[in-house]
């Protein structure tokens, strides 16, 4: 099972990376940065680069494209107690 959805695409060569805009509500849209091959260097080298500028200028360029995302389910959990105890904080959640 997938979904399709048409979304705001741009390919930016110069540091091998793609955006892909994702829409909520309200006209905000949040811009997912992309790396083909991922290394530490070259997201170093992406935060270098990035600027507001950049981004302006990435958002101008890019195109509507069609992308496939397959149905998933993710979960997880988390105790939090010993978080909590470690910061002293555990007497404002009462105990049991």
């Amino acid at each position: 099972m997938a979904k399709s959805h048409c979304m705001p695409y741009y390919f930016w060569e110069e540091m091998n990376v793609r955006v892909v805009g994702v829409t909520y509500r309200q006209n905000v849209t949040m811009y997912i940065f992309l790396p083909t091959n991922s290394t530490r260097e070259l997201v170093q080298k992406l935060q270098k680069n990035i600027s507001a500028e950049r981004v302006n200028e990435i958002v101008t360029k890019m195109k509507s494209v069609t992308l496939l995302f397959p149905k998933m389910h993710i979960s997880n959990s988390l105790s939090l107690k010993s978080v909590l105890q470690q910061l002293g904080r555990i007497q404002d959640f009462g105990t049991k």
